[in-house]
C-alpha cells in the first residue's frame, strides 16, 4: 500500500474482473472431477464459474479500501493501457452444474482483512 504518499500509476482501471474466492475455485474442482467420475463415457467438457456480479478495476479497489478501511493511492490512468489488455471477461463454457458462488467479494475481501 501506499503508505508512504507515493501514487501508484495505474491504468483508467476499466478491465473488468469477476472474482472468485479460492474456497469456491476449490470446490469447483470437487465438483468436475466427481462430475468426470460419474460418466462412461470419456468426452471433455468445458465448465465456467463465475461470481454473480463482475466489477471495474476500479471498483474492486474501492471496494477493498471500504471493507478494509486502507486507501491506497492510486492515480488511475497515470499509465496506458497494455496493448494486448483484456477488458472484457470470458464468456465461453457450460455453468458448472451443482456449483454455486458462496463467498462474494466482500466477505472474501474482509476475510483476507481478518487474516
Amino acid at each position: 500500500f501506499a503508505n508512504d504518499n507515493t501514487e501508484l500509476k495505474m491504468s483508467p482501471g476499466n478491465q473488468k474482473l469477476n472474482l472468485v474466492h479460492v474456497i469456491d475455485v476449490c470446490n469447483a474442482f470437487l465438483i468436475a472431477y466427481e462430475l468426470n467420475m460419474n460418466k462412461d463415457s470419456k468426452v471433455h467438457q468445458i465448465y465456467s464459474i463465475k461470481g454473480n456480479e463482475s466489477f471495474k478495476l476500479k471498483e474492486v479497489i474501492s471496494i477493498f479500501e471500504k471493507v478494509t478501511n486502507k486507501k491506497i493511492n492510486i492515480l488511475w490512468g497515470g499509465k496506458e493501457y497494455r496493448k494486448r489488455e483484456v477488458m472484457n471477461l470470458w464468456d465461453k463454457g457450460i455453468k458448472l452444474p451443482k456449483w454455486e458462488i458462496s463467498i462474494n467479494l466482500e466477505e472474501g475481501l474482509s476475510r483476507y482483512n481478518n487474516d
